[in-house]
């Protein structure tokens, strides 16, 4: 069967749409590991890595968002996985300009924070919410691949952070 141009369009669009709501809705039944309340407080992120090591991203979906609403110019919804090979890590970033919301779905994850004396752990089904406030770096000290499945609202004019 084949779809003319804008039915294509549509059907992308639906289904990145529907991946995102559908990761967001696994929130409900899942856990967020958070800093444990004792342990929240300044953490020095002096040492955290400025690049990435051992990992591999591949988007599953996009959606630029400014040709569905307007005055979300710039935006995409985007759906992707995080592969982290043993010893691998995403550098420190902010999500200060990109919401995201993180399920794991595979191994083991440890996120380090400027605001948790600890290293948080995120196992399987764990969600991580990345607002605006929120800056880390995360990485796989286990022997076995880890997988972060993210969906996020990138800004396009955006080019110059580490980890994007």
């Amino acid at each position: 069967m084949t779809y003319s141009k804008r039915a294509q369009n549509y059907l992308t669009s639906t289904m990145a749409v529907t991946a995102a709501i559908g990761l967001l809705s696994l929130s409900a039944n899942t856990t967020a590991a958070e800093c444990p309340a004792a342990e929240r407080g300044p953490h020095s992120m002096r040492d955290a890595p400025t690049t990435g090591k051992d990992i591999k991203v591949d988007v599953l979906a996009q959606l630029d968002l400014g040709k569905e609403a307007p005055h979300l110019q710039n935006r995409d919804l985007r759906l992707r996985t995080i592969t982290f090979q043993p010893g691998g890590y995403v550098p420190l970033h902010s999500h200060d300009d990109r919401p995201a919301i993180a399920i794991v779905t595979q191994g083991e994850l440890i996120e380090h924070t400027p605001n948790c004396k600890v290293p948080i752990v995120h196992h399987v089904g764990d969600i991580i919410r990345e607002n605006k406030g929120v800056s880390h770096w995360v990485e796989n000290t286990g022997t076995t691949s880890a997988v972060l499945t993210v969906s996020d609202i990138p800004d396009n004019r955006i080019t110059d952070s580490p980890f994007k």
